[in-house]
C-alpha cells in the first residue's frame, strides 16, 4: 500500500470514529486571575485620589476605587466655643477647639463591577476613613493639630497643668468656668471618622478635640494683625489638623471566573482495562491499538459559587507614599456659616471707658 494511499483510510478511520476521540482543552484564563485581582485591590483598595472642594470654602477627599466606584468624604470643619462666653483682658479663660457635625458626610455608592474573565463584584464600594493623627513635636498632648499666633500680640495659651503665662505669671482658670461643649467627628460616625488607641506604622493617632487655658493682659483692639468677628478687633487664632486617609473594599458577594465540572463522557484508552478486557480501539500516534473505554469529566470556564460578603483590611490611601496619604485642614466655621483659616477670639476690657474708642 503507498503511501497517499494509507493516509487517506486513516482519514477515513478518522471521520468515523471521531466521537471517541478525545476533546481538546479549553482555553481559558489561568485560575488564579480572581486572586491577582483581589490581591491588586486588598494592597490599593483606592486607587488614586486626592483633596477635592466640597463647595463653600469646604474641602473632601476622593477616592478613585476600581471600575469607577468611587468614594468620597468630607474632611471636619473646625468650630470654637470660649468659656466664659466673653473673656475679659488679664482673667485667664478656656478656650474648646472641635469640629462642626453637620459638615461631616461620607458617600460610598456601591455598585456591580467585572473583571471580564477574571472575578465581578455585587455591591462593591469603596470606603474611606480620616483617622486624626497628632503631631510628632506635640507629645504633651493627644490633639491632632497645631495652635499658632503672632508673636508679639498679647494674646498667649498653655495646655499644661499649674501653666504660666508668657510673663511669668499663674494662669489659675476661675472654677466657675466650665469646660466648652466641644463636638468629635467620631460621634458623628466612628467607622470612617474613628478616634484609635494604637499606633499606626509611625504615626501616633490623636483626637480631634481639645481645651486649654488662655489670657490676654490687653484686650483684642491691640491684636497686631486683628480680624473682624461681631464687628470688632479679634485676636487671629490658626489651628491646622492632620489626618490620616485611609481607605478600604468592600462588596456583598463575588464570583471568580473558574474552570467548572459541566458533564461527563466515555473516552478510548489504549491498553487493556483494569480487569484485562479489550473494549475498543484508540488512535495512538497516528495509528490504531487496542483499548479501554473510561469516564472523564468535562470542564469550561464560567462563574464560581458566589462568595459572602467582606472587605479588605484598611490601609492607607497611597500604601507607599506616607505625604500623599495625609491631609491637613485649617478650616473653621464661623457662627454665620462662612468658612475661614482661623479662629477669632475676643478679649474684652473689663472697664470698657478705659479702652480707646
Amino acid at each position: 500500500m503507498n503511501k497517499s494511499l494509507r493516509f487517506s483510510i486513516l482519514g477515513i478511520f478518522l471521520i468515523i470514529f471521531g466521537g471517541y476521540l478525545p476533546s481538546a482543552a479549553h482555553a481559558g484564563p489561568s485560575a488564579q486571575s480572581g486572586t491577582v485581582v483581589l490581591s491588586q485591590i486588598k494592597d490599593n483598595p483606592c486607587n488614586g485620589g486626592g483633596v477635592v472642594s466640597a463647595g463653600g470654602g469646604r474641602a473632601a477627599y476622593l477616592c478613585l476605587g476600581w471600575k469607577g466606584v468611587q468614594g468620597m468624604i468630607d474632611v471636619p470643619v473646625k468650630s470654637w466655643v470660649t468659656s466664659p462666653e466673653y473673656p475679659l483682658v488679664g482673667v485667664p479663660f478656656k478656650i474648646g477647639i472641635g469640629v462642626v457635625p453637620n459638615y461631616l458626610r461620607a458617600q460610598f455608592p456601591p455598585s456591580n463591577i467585572t473583571f471580564s474573565n477574571e472575578i465581578r463584584f455585587f455591591g462593591y464600594r469603596t470606603e474611606i476613613r480620616l483617622v486624626p493623627i497628632k503631631p510628632a513635636s506635640w507629645f504633651d498632648w493627644s490633639f491632632n493639630g497645631t495652635i499658632d499666633y503672632e508673636l508679639g500680640d498679647s494674646l498667649s495659651y498653655t495646655t499644661i497643668e499649674n501653666p504660666l503665662d508668657k510673663f511669668g505669671a499663674n494662669l489659675v482658670v476661675p472654677s466657675f468656668f466650665t469646660d466648652p461643649m466641644i463636638s468629635s467627628a467620631s460621634t458623628h460616625d466612628s467607622d470612617f471618622y474613628p478616634l484609635l488607641t494604637d499606633k499606626i506604622g509611625d504615626l501616633f493617632p490623636g483626637v480631634d478635640t481639645v481645651i486649654f487655658s488662655a489670657f490676654a493682659p490687653s484686650s483684642s483692639y491691640h491684636a497686631k494683625n486683628p480680624t473682624t468677628y461681631k464687628g470688632e478687633p479679634a485676636f487671629r487664632l490658626e489651628v491646622t489638623s492632620e489626618y490620616l486617609v485611609q481607605a478600604r473594599a468592600k462588596w456583598d458577594s463575588y464570583q471568580e471566573w473558574e474552570s467548572v465540572k459541566v458533564g461527563e463522557k466515555t473516552e478510548c484508552r489504549p491498553g487493556p482495562s483494569s480487569s484485562g478486557n479489550i473494549e475498543c480501539m484508540a488512535i495512538v500516534g497516528g495509528w490504531w491499538q487496542p483499548g479501554h473505554y473510561v469516564t472523564v469529566d468535562i470542564y469550561n470556564y464560567q462563574w464560581g459559587a458566589p462568595h459572602s460578603a467582606s472587605a479588605t483590611d484598611w490601609v492607607n490611601a497611597y500604601p507607599d507614599n506616607l505625604e500623599r496619604s495625609t491631609i491637613d485642614t485649617n478650616k473653621v466655621a464661623w457662627p454665620d456659616g462662612s468658612i475661614h483659616d482661623h479662629v477669632p477670639i475676643l478679649i474684652y476690657q473689663a472697664q470698657p471707658l478705659l479702652q480707646k474708642p
